[in-house]
């Protein structure tokens, strides 16, 4: 079986960013070992490059000349376990498959680790190649392979699967309602399913006009639904609010409740970390060098894995992969006890069928207030109104005088063709620029055209913008969304670094509690009638905000004592018990 050795190294080439014709092959004139005779890099059928991996020096010249950033060298001290899948030349590779056993199993790491790739081999959408790319000596391979793997794909073939997929979007090209969906696709659960998701309202409504979160409870309930032996959920609180996001994980916890459902095995892959430590009954950690390669960890107890993660060193395996850890710095609100920056007034907004009522509230220097609350409540509408993109009832312009930056819930930008580095031209806070790109990894896509940009990208770039602009007033509105694990982290550390200690304000919303915990020094919280009415409180102490609305989510969170992280009790527990009893649902320090 083709192990990693130590020394090794992969070399990655985007063929979507290589441009042979404009750049001349810099790369191939340019390769100290092209130049001593040896062919490292040449030219591949198709008119791109491609490089020889056993040949390469590492020396990373070809990286550093290429104008396109299309080469990626990666030198790896050392590598562990068997490589199981590689999608080319140059291209993508993963190391171990995490096995799934009786229970739910959480995949912990960043994207462009190969977590999506696993799933698909081990639901069979994926043959695996062992390395083998000519498609020779793979039945030797897989001879090779430890007992336990031998046997999971020897029986893949009986097992049943069912598989939620990531990109939620493509059932927009299916032309049914919602109900004729289920109908058609889950033999005959529909009534218990309609129920189970809340999906009876938008029941006769065709998936192509249905909201974003909508659409996932219906990829949910379309997944959950089938009677199968393995279910794959691949990222399921995108467009959720946080009642959802628990509500949903509490329904996967009990995949029984359809009747004469089997007890299947579920794998979860999940950005949102309080949530995957909620669900998860064990995980696997996902490490390696983003769109190169990943590794998988061994199988890990669900806080021992996550904290590992977190720690950046797999203690089984004795290996570091992450130079710093990372830990949860928290605003506190004495931080933030400079004089009120910006006051505003209570005001009313109202729509045909919904009315938000707003109470009078501020904000300080240096401080980032968290806005949370279910969907359909109007915290977009009210970060509308403080941008001044919509106007109160009664026509004031609530934030008159001030300069505003404002990342919008959706993302869009007219012109396609415009390369990411041309947006960042006017009005620009160089070295605070220069910070969001190290801290949200944009370097690598400085080149690359909006229309070429994946969810998450198109994020990073929003975010960096808004708080690249010189202002008075920054607004993001869910800033998380399609972000990994660690990019929310390094968000975190961000604001923390663009805030605190200045004379800049800011309102976030987002539905990640874990983060909005992180980065607020007070809470503003809403509640009210989904799609008819809403209240925002003013600002309060974020002990107050949290205590209340977690009381409303009707659950109670406490901090792991080694990494500072917040953690949802599980329901019933000792310590849930406890924090109920003394009406402590907010229980961090």
């Amino acid at each position: 079986m083709k192990k990693m050795k130590r020394g090794k190294r992969i070399a990655i080439v985007d063929k979507t960013l290589c441009n042979p014709e404009k750049c001349g092959y810099i790369c191939i004139k340019m390769c100290p070992m092209n130049r001593i005779g040896k062919e490292c890099i040449v030219q591949g059928e198709d008119g791109k490059i491609k490089i020889e991996d056993e040949i390469c020096s590492g020396c990373g010249i070809c990286v550093k000349k290429c104008p396109f950033s299309a080469i990626k060298i990666v030198n790896l001290l050392e590598e562990r376990g068997i490589l199981i899948h590689q999608y080319g030349k140059n291209a993508f590779r993963l190391y171990n498959l995490p096995l799934p056993k009786k229970g739910i199993c959480g995949f912990v790491g960043k994207n462009g680790l190969g977590k999506s790739t696993a799933i698909k081999i081990l639901s069979g959408k994926i043959k695996p190649n062992f390395g083998c790319l000519d498609g020779k000596g793979i039945e030797e391979r897989m001879e090779s392979l430890p007992v336990q793997l031998r046997q999971y794909f020897s029986q893949l073939s009986e097992k049943t699967i069912s598989y939620k997929v990531q990109n939620i979007e493509a059932l927009r090209n299916f032309d049914v309602d919602v109900e004729k969906a289920l109908k058609q696709m889950v033999e005959g659960n529909e009534d218990k399913l309609m129920s189970l998701f809340r999906l009876e309202r938008i029941k006769k409504r065709k998936l192509k006009h249905l909201s974003g979160g909508e659409l996932q409870r219906v990829a949910i309930a379309l997944a959950y639904g089938k009677n199968a032996d393995i279910y794959f959920i691949d990222e399921m609180t995108n467009y959720l609010d946080i009642e959802e996001r628990l509500r949903i994980a509490n329904i996967i916890k009990d995949i029984k409740q359809i009747k004469d459902i089997k007890q299947g095995d579920v794998i979860v892959v999940e950005h949102d970390l309080s949530i995957l430590d909620y669900l998860s009954d064990y995980v696997y950690v996902f490490y390696g060098e983003e769109n190169a390669y990943g590794c998988v960890s061994s199988v890990k107890q669900v806080r021992t894995g996550i904290n590992e993660y977190l720690d950046g060193f797999l203690k089984e395996e004795n290996l570091r992969f992450r130079e710093e850890a990372i830990r949860f710095a928290h605003f506190a609100e004495s931080e933030n006890a400079k004089e009120t920056f910006f006051s505003y007034p209570s005001f009313k907004k109202s729509y045909d069928g919904f009315m938000l009522n707003v109470e009078e509230g501020d904000v300080r220097k240096g401080e980032v207030v968290g806005i949370v609350g279910k969907n359909a409540l109007g915290k977009t509408t009210f970060v509308k109104v403080l941008a001044g993109v919509e106007q109160g009832d009664d026509g004031r312009r609530i934030s008159e005088g001030l300069v505003i930056s404002y990342k919008p819930q959706y993302l869009s930008y007219d012109d396609g063709d415009v390369v990411v580095e041309k947006l960042f031209n006017q009005g620009i806070d160089n070295e605070i620029k220069e910070r969001c790109f190290l801290k949200l990894d944009l370097t690598g896509i400085r080149k690359r055209k909006i229309k070429e940009l994946s969810g998450g990208e198109l994020q990073r770039v929003a975010i960096a913008l808004a708080l690249s602009k010189k202002a008075d007033l920054y607004l993001l509105d869910e800033p998380t969304a399609f972000l990994d694990v660690e990019q929310r982290l390094n968000l975190c550390s961000l604001l923390h670094q663009v805030f605190i200690g200045t004379d800049k304000s800011a309102f976030v919303v987002d539905h990640d509690i874990l983060f909005i915990n992180a980065v607020s020094s007070r809470i503003i919280m809403f509640s009210g009638e989904e799609g008819r009415n809403g209240k925002a409180s003013k600002p309060m102490k974020k002990s107050e905000g949290m205590n209340a609305f977690l009381k409303m989510l009707d659950i109670t969170m406490r901090v792991d004592k080694k990494t500072k992280r917040p953690r949802i009790n599980k329901k019933g527990s000792v310590k849930d018990k406890e924090q109920r009893e003394i009406g402590r649902y907010y229980e961090f320090f």
